[in-house]
């Protein structure tokens, strides 16, 4: 089977969107969003759909101090 996992910010502003096939247990999301930027310290709401159900997750993210150069 499969699962698609979106994450979202606190304004339910889809963050990231993974799309994952069951060939290992687990799935690691590198705190990017969908334009490869590192997303920011904070609350993020997660939505995990598969076909025997659906499941909402409350993660914390905590990044290093980041500073860039260019806007």
């Amino acid at each position: 089977g499969s699962a698609s996992i979106i994450f979202f910010n606190l304004a339910l502003i889809i963050v990231r969107k993974i799309t994952v096939v069951f060939s290992q247990p687990y799935e690691v999301w590198d705190l990017t969003n969908n334009f490869n930027i590192p997303v920011a310290s904070g609350m993020y709401i997660s939505h995990i759909e598969t076909d025997s159900g659906d499941k909402i997750l409350k993660i914390a993210v905590v990044q290093p101090e980041e500073r860039l150069d260019v806007y």
